[in-house]
């Protein structure tokens, strides 16, 4: 582990740290669910959702039974209850079971409403939840220790429960920081916070190139598919902060260039991310 946060902030000093500090585990199959996931598409009526839900499976076992249960939209905190179900995906040959995996899940229409405004520049930014317009008034979540290993799970819902005490409805994962420990997921589904989730780029200029790019795409892959099942999440974003080190140190930025290939050869390469 090495987050850009531990290099220092204005809110803490520079700790260092490497290593993995999530469990490790080495697994022995012969057949196995390798991931499950699922689209959703609430109509905008909220009177139907299609659901699609797929398996990744390694081994030589093939049949999957899948088992859903329908219910209810899920709205954001003050607008209604929480209802969340299970998808579990079964995979067997026969009657034989080789493995099971279970994902919770909720249904809402999200959606970012950007319309142009009339007599000025620009467009709108809002959210609406199954066709409600909603105030996001929120926090930025930071890690919420200096060191991370020690941050006990039942604090995640103690300070969610004091952002909903404060009227807060979202949460955003700041980049700098981590893509957070699953339970803080599972509580703001169960409260119906909404969170903003950032991919990990923070008031910086990164290299955008080669060996490293790669590193972000696999990165990102990873915590995308690791999280997208969670309703919570309404929104994936990235580096918005590197413009902000873009205009403190006054580094090449055209927004009218619209080529990618062209920003990799200013002195603001970050851009391409």
């Amino acid at each position: 582990m090495l987050i850009e946060v531990s290099q220092g902030w204005v809110w803490r000093p520079a700790l260092l740290t490497c290593g993995p500090w999530r469990p490790i585990n080495l697994e022995v199959y012969t057949s196995r669910i390798a991931d499950l996931f699922f689209t959703a598409d609430v109509d905008k009526s909220l009177a139907a959702a299609e659901i699609v839900a797929r398996c990744e499976v390694e081994g030589d076992a093939s049949e999957v039974k899948f088992e859903i249960v329908f219910q209810e939209q899920l709205v954001a905190t003050r607008y209604g209850g929480q209802p969340l179900r299970h998808l579990k995906a079964i995979l067997l040959t026969g009657v034989s079971v080789y493995d099971t995996k279970s994902k919770r899940f909720g249904l809402r229409r999200a959606e970012v409403v950007q319309r142009k405004l009339q007599d000025v520049a620009g467009a709108s930014f809002f959210f609406q939840v199954n066709n409600v317009p909603m105030i996001c008034g929120g926090t930025d979540w930071i890690p919420a220790d200096t060191s991370i290993p020690r941050i006990e799970l039942s604090r995640y819902r103690v300070w969610l429960e004091l952002a909903i005490g404060g009227n807060q409805s979202m949460i955003r994962i700041w980049d700098g920081g981590i893509f957070e420990e699953e339970v803080f997921y599972d509580t703001c589904d169960k409260m119906g916070i909404l969170v903003w989730q950032d991919f990990m780029f923070a008031c910086g200029n990164y290299p955008a190139q080669g060996e490293f790019l790669d590193l972000v795409k696999r990165e990102a892959t990873a915590n995308a598919k690791r999280l997208r099942h969670h309703p919570c999440i309404v929104i994936w974003t990235g580096n918005n902060e590197d413009y902000q080190y873009q205009e403190t140190e006054n580094l090449d930025y055209d927004p009218e260039d619209q080529d990618p290939e062209q920003w990799l050869k200013t002195d603001f390469p970050a851009r391409y991310i």
